[in-house]
């Protein structure tokens, strides 16, 4: 039967950003768009253009927690209605992390499953009836995006969103202080979103400082801690220009106080639901959550009073401003709130009657 090359992602790969020693350092590319044509055929579009909720997430166990390989191919065959196959299983084997946030879209997640795959050393083959993984240096008409297979080294993946901020200097960090050599990331700067292959340890850096970048972007000193009233200070316009970054924002602000963001509710534990992210936490967290929202929102009045003009930006370098914003589509990974959707319909109905 034909084997067909999962070839398309070299279009995508604009080519590397990292200096010549890139040997010690992590690779930066980018790509523009995520995956949309699969192994063999085009990718399942109803299931690409739909958030994930965290239920969905850890049960194709793309959670973080680690993950049989045969289980992460399992999910993206799904992607193309395929049976999934793992070729040379005494030697494609182990587990891997792959950690989605909540409201992943579909096409993300695909793509990052690739990614995952592709700098450890494997590659999918599609067939008429199956999705292949395979050792990548066997077939040479596979590209040859990582090193080579190791099952005693598996590295880990993360999509990370950088939302309002911007990704250069994130990068540089990731690059220069944070990243291993064996370590890659890739950009897709449209939706500003990126998606990261390296060690566990180098990841959860990574997460820490662009929760830390985040908050800092808000004008809240990010310390574990110690964020007294004192301390705060006026937000940087970038991350006060849209009701999205201001939840961007809250997802952070929650993550970094270790609020519970829990995937269901436990009346005893996480009684209260936070739509837009689609996560339920305690009653006390979600107070803390509305009380920062209180605080935030005095200054998004005060922007659209005055149209921005004046304004005293502490950090104008770490965040994208409101106009860089609007020119892209940016994927904040919000679900909305369910019952403004409802009243939204509701509204459009009575119109119409009218």
């Amino acid at each position: 039967m034909r084997t067909w090359p999962f070839f398309f992602a070299v279009a995508f790969l604009i080519g590397l950003r990292s200096p010549a020693n890139a040997q010690t350092k992590p690779k930066l590319q980018e790509i523009h768009g995520f995956i949309a044509k699969g192994a063999f055929k085009e990718l399942d579009p109803e299931l690409m253009r739909r958030r994930l909720s965290l239920q969905e997430i850890a049960k194709a166990g793309l959670d973080g927690e680690p993950t049989e390989l045969g289980s992460v191919l399992t999910w993206q065959a799904k992607c193309e209605k395929l049976d999934s196959h793992v070729d040379e299983p005494s030697v494609v084997q182990g587990k891997i992390s792959i950690n989605l946030p909540p409201n992943t879209m579909g096409d993300e997640a695909y793509t990052t499953c690739y990614y995952a795959f592709s700098f450890n050393g494997l590659g999918l083959l599609g067939t008429r009836n199956e999705l292949k993984l395979v050792v990548a240096e066997k077939h040479p008409q596979l590209p040859r995006l990582g090193g080579r297979w190791n099952r005693d080294r598996i590295l880990a993946t993360r999509l990370l969103r950088l939302g309002y901020l911007k990704p250069d200097p994130i990068l540089r960090q990731y690059r220069d202080s944070i990243g291993t050599a064996a370590g890659h990331s890739v950009l897709e700067p449209k939706s500003n979103v990126l998606i990261v292959t390296d060690t566990s340890e180098a990841l959860e850096s990574l997460r820490g400082l662009i929760d830390a970048e985040t908050l800092q972007a808000m004008g809240v000193p990010a310390a574990r801690g110690r964020t007294p009233a004192g301390e705060l200070r006026p937000p940087s316009l970038g991350a006060i220009a849209s009701t999205e970054t201001i939840h961007f924002y809250l997802i952070a602000f929650a993550r970094w106080n270790h609020f519970t963001l829990a995937a269901a509710q436990d009346r005893a534990l996480s009684p209260k639901r936070y739509p837009e992210a689609d996560v339920w936490m305690t009653e006390q967290e979600y107070q803390k959550l509305a009380a920062e929202y209180q605080r935030v929102n005095e200054f998004v009045q005060a922007a659209r009073e005055t149209g921005g003009e004046g304004w005293v930006d502490p950090g104008p370098a770490r965040t994208l401003a409101p106009v860089e914003q609007r020119r892209l589509a940016i994927r904040f990974g919000l679900a909305g709130a369910g019952p403004t959707r409802a009243n939204t319909a509701k509204n459009k109905k009575t119109a119409r009657k009218r």
